[in-house]
């Protein structure tokens, strides 16, 4: 048995094509994707020539729940079925991977970023900088309203009346508190 037999034969098996119909294996470049319908086109140079194939699905079980998207122009080793469809191997660049878990858990990964679900609730948090961020907020607000409760009590005073305002604030501002890293942060997604 000759070398490219044998990988043949090893990839058929690796795959899980060697129970269906298969006639040929075949290398070509992607030129075109639909990620939607989960297709490419692919060219492929034979012995008579150039032939497209604008079927190729990224894999074999279209339901599936792991996803592979080609990069356009690059290579891939493709499956001819018996059946006439054609299914993706091998490839050699992925513009992305998506993951589906079910109906409502999407999982992307690609060169710009990891989204997942669609991405509706914006990127996640730097935790470290929203405390900080909080913490300095809290500090203002109640230096403010302190602030602005010693102006009232100075002029309360200068009419004759009881001040006292900006201690009663001062006394209950501790309830007003910075914020609670433990209880916000989820340590089982991290980036």
């Amino acid at each position: 048995m000759t070398e490219a037999r044998e990988i043949r034969e090893a990839l058929i098996k690796i795959v899980g094509l060697d129970k269906m119909k298969l006639t040929e294996i075949l290398i070509g470049e992607v030129k075109t994707v639909d990620e939607d319908n989960r297709r490419c086109s692919v060219e492929s140079s034979v012995d008579t020539g150039n032939i497209t194939y604008s079927e190729v699905g990224f894999i074999a079980e279209n339901n599936d729940g792991f996803m592979r998207v080609p990069a356009i122009g690059s290579t891939v080793l493709f499956a001819k079925m018996a059946n006439g469809e054609q299914y993706i191997l091998v490839y050699s660049d992925l513009t992305k991977v998506i993951c589906y878990i079910d109906s409502t858990n999407k999982f992307e990964f690609s060169s710009t970023g990891f989204v997942w679900n669609g991405g509706t609730f914006g990127g996640l948090i730097k935790i470290d900088n929203l405390k900080t961020q909080w913490d300095a907020n809290v500090t203002a607000i109640k230096t403010a309203v302190a602030a602005g409760l010693a102006v009232v009590d100075t002029q309360l005073i200068a009419l004759g009346q009881p001040g006292g305002s900006a201690a009663a604030f001062n006394a209950s501002a501790t309830s007003i508190v910075n914020f609670n890293k433990t209880t916000a942060e989820n340590t089982k997604i991290k980036h």
